[in-house]
């Protein structure tokens, strides 16, 4: 016979206090003030960005009346992304993340204020600044990804994520619709001012997270990483979130087998 055992309510009460209370949602992760920082920077970062390729491609256009011409802010963009965005990824994991970033937009601004004299001069060397922008730029998506993990908890990870997934298209958008009328209302110059004013918004955001952000439980690592065992852990960490999240779409899609649905991984 099993014996029942009054537990007095007082001592349920703390119980129930010292659960963790688990929030879900974009107000969330939001709510993170590290996560929040780090999206303003991409916000800011993004907009700049597309901003400046609209600008570009005016100042371009005016200069050579040839819609050839128009396409070298694409030249720009594909030769970087091409050779160096796969060492970018590599530094990402070696190195500090949080000044990668900062480094990132910093430069970008700076390079953008250095075009602004070059406009009358010479086409040749828009197009090797722009180059060195988009350079830089490569360094920047690959940090960004791989910070979330040490900024927001495991069970908001998939919402951060298409909240980043979602701000980054919308931004490209909205980029773009800006450059037209700020061109309009100011000049070329002042646009690319504006421009590099949003990187430098971008670079003072990122500046304003914590490199320690706290002990996730579901981590190893406590701080951005930069090399030894605590860059193996984090690796093995993301590594570990991306296959599970991919399972759980997976799941979601493949309706028609509910017994392989029932398969979750234990790190699920």
């Amino acid at each position: 016979m099993v014996k029942k055992i009054n537990i007095p309510n007082d001592v349920i009460g703390e119980i129930v206090k010292l659960q963790p209370i688990k929030r879900f949602g974009f107000l969330a992760v939001l709510s993170n003030v590290g996560f929040l920082f780090l999206w303003i920077g991409q916000l800011t970062s993004q907009l700049a960005d597309r901003i400046f390729v609209y600008v570009l491609m005016v100042i371009i256009y005016q200069s050579t009346h040839s819609n050839l011409g128009v396409s070298l802010p694409l030249l720009a963009f594909g030769i970087p992304s091409v050779i160096i965005s796969p060492w970018a990824g590599i530094m990402a994991d070696r190195f500090n993340r949080k000044w990668i970033l900062v480094i990132s937009d910093l430069v970008r601004g700076l390079l953008i204020l250095l075009i602004i004299p070059l406009i009358a001069k010479s086409l040749l060397w828009i197009f090797v600044v722009s180059l060195l922008v988009y350079t830089a730029a490569q360094f920047f998506a690959p940090a960004e990804t791989s910070s979330i993990p040490e900024l927001v908890e495991k069970h908001n990870l998939i919402v951060a994520n298409s909240l980043f997934m979602i701000t980054w298209m919308a931004s490209s958008v909205v980029g773009l619709g800006l450059g037209a009328p700020i061109v309009n209302l100011l000049s070329e110059n002042k646009t690319l001012m504006v421009s590099a004013v949003l990187y430098f918004v971008s670079t003072a955001a990122i500046l304003l997270i914590r490199s320690n952000p706290g002990n996730r439980p579901w981590s190893r690592t406590t701080s951005w990483p930069t090399s030894g065992p605590a860059l193996n852990s984090s690796a093995g960490t993301r590594s570990s979130v991306i296959r599970c999240s991919s399972f759980l779409w997976l799941r979601r899609r493949w309706r028609p087998f509910p017994s392989w649905r029932s398969r979750t991984p234990a790190m699920c």
